[in-house]
C-alpha cells in the first residue's frame, strides 16, 4: 500500500540523518555524560564520602545538591556564554571539566572540599546537556525531529543503565580509585572524539 511505502521512505530518510557523524557524536556524548553522572557521581560519590570520611547522609545530600545548583545557574546564563564559545567547544569543555572532577574527587583532603568538584560538575552539566540538545535539534530535519529526540532520550536511559554497571566492574577489579580514574579516562576519550565528530 502507498501508506506503507511512505512510512518506509520516512524511516529511510530518518536513518540517513542519524548516520551523520555529527549526530552520532552527539548521541555518544549524551550516553557518556550519563554513564559518568549515574556511574561515578550518583552511585559512587556517596560511597566514597562514606568510606573515606564517614560522611553523614545529610552531608552527602548537600554535596550532591550543590551540583544541581551550579548546573541551574550555569544553564540560565548559557545564552551569554554561547556568544563567546560555540556549542562544540562548550561540549568539549564540559568533558574536560568532567575529567577534572574525577581527579579532584580522588585528592580532596576533607569532606567540605567536595563542594568544589561537585560545583564544577554542575557547571559542566549546565553547559553540556543544553548544548547537545541545541545541536541535535538543529541537525534534525523538522519532519524527523521527533525520531531524533526520542532516540536521544532512549540512549540517555541506556547511559543511566550502563553507568553503574560499568563503574561496578572497575570497583570490583581495583576499588574506588579505579572508578574515578576510569571516569576521567572516558571523559578525556570523549573530549578527543568530539574534536573529530562534532565541528
Amino acid at each position: 500500500p502507498r501508506s506503507d511505502q511512505r512510512f518506509k521512505d520516512y524511516l529511510r530518510g530518518a536513518w540517513q540523518g542519524i548516520k551523520n557523524k555529527k549526530v552520532l557524536g552527539l548521541f555518544s556524548a549524551g550516553v557518556m555524560t550519563f554513564i559518568i553522572l549515574y556511574g561515578a557521581m550518583l552511585t559512587y560519590l556517596p560511597i566514597l564520602l562514606d568510606f573515606e570520611f564517614n560522611a553523614p547522609a545529610h552531608f552527602i545530600g548537600i554535596i550532591i545538591s550543590c551540583s544541581s545548583v551550579s548546573s541551574a545557574l550555569t544553564s540560565s546564563q548559557l545564552g551569554k556564554i554561547a556568544k563567546y564559545l560555540s556549542e562544540p567547544t562548550l561540549i568539549r569543555l564540559a568533558f574536560f571539566l568532567y575529567a577534572l572532577v574525577m581527579i579532584l574527587n580522588l585528592v580532596m583532603p576533607g569532606m567540605w572540599w567536595f563542594l568544589l568538584p561537585s560545583f564544577i560538575f554542575g557547571i559542566a552539566q549546565g553547559i553540556n546537556m543544553p548544548s547537545i540538545s541545541a545541536l541535535l535539534a538543529g541537525l534534525a530535519p523538522m519532519e524527523h525531529r521527533a525520531i531524533f529526540m526520542s532516540l536521544n532520550g532512549m540512549l540517555i536511559r541506556l547511559g543511566q543503565t550502563l553507568g553503574p554497571m560499568i563503574m561496578a566492574g572497575f570497583f570490583a577489579i581495583a576499588g574506588l580509585g579505579a572508578v574515578y580514574l576510569a571516569g576521567a579516562g572516558l571523559s578525556l576519550i570523549m573530549f578527543v572524539l568530539i574534536a573529530f565528530l562534532i565541528r
